[in-house]
């Protein structure tokens, strides 16, 4: 494997949660329209991305976001 797709591997889920600065998704992006086998597996990790995301869905306690928020800020 090579160095860009070392890099691309590395981050692709942190750019499917968008979680990653403007360069950096082009950076993936280009590397991905250039790398057929990294788009490949990219395409599989979003696939498996959103079938998670759809199927393993709760609803959680009414309180939760609270006692989470709380949790939170006395950790600060």
């Amino acid at each position: 494997m090579s160095r860009p797709c070392d890099v691309c591997f590395h981050n692709v889920y942190s750019y499917l949660d968008r979680e990653i600065n403007r360069i950096q998704a082009w950076r993936i992006r280009r590397h991905l329209n250039r790398c057929g086998e990294c788009q490949s597996a990219y395409v599989f990790e979003e696939k498996l991305l959103l079938l998670v995301k759809s199927r393993l869905r709760e609803d959680l306690p009414p309180d939760f976001i609270d006692r989470l928020r709380r949790a939170l800020s006395d950790e600060k």
